[in-house]
């Protein structure tokens, strides 16, 4: 019994100077549990949990991750993106959560540039916000379409503004690439067929006019 109170006699001591119960978990080698009734039984002043605004590694303060998760969720789900398995800062494959997803997730150090993402773990995508700041989105668009930006001939466009210069509809353009998967030169360069008219053969015909019917003859009363 002395030994193990020996043994944790710091554990207090180094929580309150701003160690996590993680980080005692390990130093101590046990687990987070445990480590959390050995600092409760010593009377340990815990810190609140859920931490809000600045005060949590994870803050953003704004929306722009949201944005960008976005793109990236639509890109994946269009097959223009391959979501990683592996982390690439620690190479470690983390198995999937308890939902189905996968543990492996979007990080993006410039919101204005939602593609451009590394795939890191929780854990490393943790101590990455913990110690750095991302930059902040400055560009705002409300166009959907605008998120997907296509090089073709040397030009830069998104969808609308293809199909403003090409002189095709954006729907069109969308179906070509979206729902088709057409390969990018041919949906830029086929050219749009014209709609052809079904005519209906029965409304074709020449209608004859109207016949009036005979007028009806007074009836004669016979006396």
């Amino acid at each position: 019994m002395n030994e193990m109170l020996s043994k944790y006699s710091e554990a207090a001591e180094l929580y309150e100077s701003g160690a996590s119960i993680t980080d005692l978990a390990k130093r101590y080698d046990t687990n987070t549990g445990g480590m959390y009734g050995v600092l409760k039984r010593r009377g340990v002043k815990f810190r609140p949990m859920k931490r809000f605004g600045k005060e949590n590694n994870l803050f953003r303060g704004t929306k722009d991750d949201d944005y960008a998760q976005g793109v990236v969720d639509y890109a994946v789900r269009k097959g223009r993106m391959v979501r990683q398995t592996m982390c690439q800062e620690c190479g470690v494959i983390p198995p999937p959560i308890k939902n189905g997803a996968s543990g492996i997730q979007a990080h993006h150090c410039d919101y204005n540039k939602p593609l451009d993402v590394t795939w890191l773990c929780k854990r490393c995508h943790y101590l990455w916000h913990k110690h750095n700041t991302p930059s902040p989105r400055t560009t705002y668009q409300k166009d959907t379409s605008r998120h997907v930006l296509l090089t073709f001939n040397g030009k830069t466009r998104n969808i609308k503004q293809w199909s403003r210069e090409l002189g095709m509809s954006v729907g069109t353009l969308r179906t070509r690439l979206l729902r088709c998967h057409w390969p990018l030169e041919k949906a830029l360069t086929a050219p749009v067929a014209k709609k052809r008219l079904c005519l209906n053969m029965a409304s074709s015909k020449k209608r004859e006019p109207r016949r009036e019917p005979p007028p009806i003859a007074p009836s004669v009363e016979c006396s």
